[in-house]
């Protein structure tokens, strides 16, 4: 294997991206490096570009719906072997909040969202932790199995936006609980602090999706009961990367989604 690898980079002082030749990461202890398949292009993707999500590093690779092969095992790493088909984890926990420390990872205070806190996969390869892969069965295609780790987990009715919050909030009962899901950078209203006490409701926050969703996914789709056949508009090169950027942006073709292709 040699020392680089093409990878996308996103500049956050600049809001610019490019491809270049940078070293291959290393798996640490729990971790494997995947030499990744495919990797969809996500509107959250384009909102780290466009400024609407804060960066949380000056400098990362981006993409964080990925599919690929298991290259190399990190020290510790038992049940996966190389060459392993995978879909990896769109986040990670932080290792260090109570939470984790519990053995409570799912609700870990700190979660590491892959792309923005750490490097994602518009990559040749990208390290994930081996307990967030989801193995891919033989007869999924690996360009089917990318999406899994976002675009098809997340709830297809989940947006984020101010108005969909305060409709769903004022359409609870007295008692009642609303779960938002979407995420932007939009600021929703619960209203006056008497009127909400008053009703007693509950506002929860979710990412949307486990990693056993993932699973249960991926076996529908081997079974024949999930048909994803026409949920991929276009596939891109790594070095075309921009180009599929900028399809999604402009809703050229009306994409679903795009994946790169390293």
């Amino acid at each position: 294997m040699v020392d680089t690898m093409r990878a996308e980079r996103f500049y956050a002082d600049s809001k610019t991206i490019v491809v270049d030749d940078i070293p291959i990461p290393q798996p640490g202890p729990g971790e494997v490096l995947v030499k990744v398949a495919f990797c969809g292009i996500c509107h959250s993707d384009l909102s780290l570009i466009n400024g609407t999500f804060p960066p949380q590093r000056p400098v990362v690779t981006q993409g964080h719906e990925a599919s690929g092969t298991i290259a190399r095992l990190g020290a510790g790493v038992t049940g996966w072997a190389e060459g392993d088909r995978v879909v990896v984890a769109a986040g990670r926990p932080c290792t260090t909040c109570p939470n984790y420390r519990r053995g409570d990872m799912t609700n870990c205070l700190r979660v590491q969202l892959m792309a923005f806190a750490y490097d994602g996969a518009w990559a040749e390869y990208t390290v994930a932790q081996a307990v967030g892969l989801t193995r891919v069965p033989d007869n999924v295609l690996l360009e089917q199995a990318a999406i899994l780790a976002d675009a098809v987990s997340t709830p297809f009715d989940a947006v984020g936006l101010k108005s969909t919050f305060e409709q769903g909030l004022d359409c609870v009962t007295v008692g009642g609980r609303l779960v938002s899901v979407g995420m932007s950078a939009e600021s929703p209203s619960v209203g006056p602090t008497s009127m909400f006490g008053l009703a007693q409701k509950y506002v929860l926050g979710h990412l949307g999706y486990q990693n056993v969703d993932i699973e249960t996914l991926a076996t529908l789709l081997s079974r024949g009961r999930l048909d994803l056949s026409r949920s991929i508009s276009d596939i891109v090169s790594l070095e075309d990367v921009s180009v599929g950027i900028e399809k999604l942006e402009r809703q050229e073709g009306n994409p679903i989604r795009i994946l790169v292709k390293p």
